[in-house]
């Protein structure tokens, strides 16, 4: 698996770091390409994040019951 969920790392809650991603703790700053749509809607400073998931993440997404029933 390629992701890894982390609320540990300037963002509110877990978010998936798959894609070709650097975190700089000193400076709490991502730089990179992110790879799913979970990393967060800001991107980092040199790309934006995608608007699909990862693989890994998309089977989480469709085993899960989004129904409010």
């Amino acid at each position: 698996m390629s992701f890894i969920f982390d609320d540990d790392k300037g963002h509110q809650g877990p978010h998936c770091e798959s894609g070709s991603l650097t975190y700089d703790a000193s400076k709490n700053k991502w730089s990179g390409t992110p790879g799913c749509v979970l990393f967060g809607a800001t991107g980092t400073s040199s790309a934006s994040s995608p608007l699909d998931y990862c693989v890994d993440c998309t089977d989480i997404v469709k085993k899960l019951d989004l129904s409010f029933s």
